[in-house]
């Protein structure tokens, strides 16, 4: 019994752990790892924010072009076209209310000379910021 009190005295007066320079260079090399990961990371978002704004434009395009070939198909060549707004889209059922952000998107369309197939210039812009 005398023996396992000993030992148990022993245990509580060791002193194991990790000594403050240990936990400082540990510290360290963690921040050396963050502050080469981060610039990374950031980069991907920034890529990937760059092409959800092209997958919204070509969106936002190509329900204009719907738009406009429905338009021609359904109207007499003396009815005039109105203006093209990502909300007239919307509300017409060319794109889903989910497309929110395309909100800001700006449409503008020509009709060109001698298009057979391709008869409209659509260029849609994104909102600068």
């Amino acid at each position: 019994m005398k023996n396992l009190k000993k030992q148990m005295q022993k245990k509580l007066q060791s002193k194991s752990g990790f000594t403050l320079v240990e936990l400082i260079v540990v510290l360290v090399i963690m921040g050396i790892l963050t502050a080469a990961l981060v610039p990374t990371v950031t980069g991907y978002i920034g890529d990937a924010q760059d092409k959800v704004d092209a997958s919204n434009l070509r969106m936002a395009e190509q329900a204009a072009l719907l738009y406009l070939t429905d338009w021609e198909i359904n109207n007499d060549a003396e009815s005039e076209l109105e203006d093209l707004t990502v909300a007239s889209l919307v509300e017409k059922g060319y794109l889903s209310d989910a497309d929110e952000t395309l909100a800001a998107y700006t449409i503008t369309y020509t009709l060109k000379e001698n298009g057979e197939y391709d008869k409209y210039d659509i260029e849609v812009k994104a909102p600068t910021s």
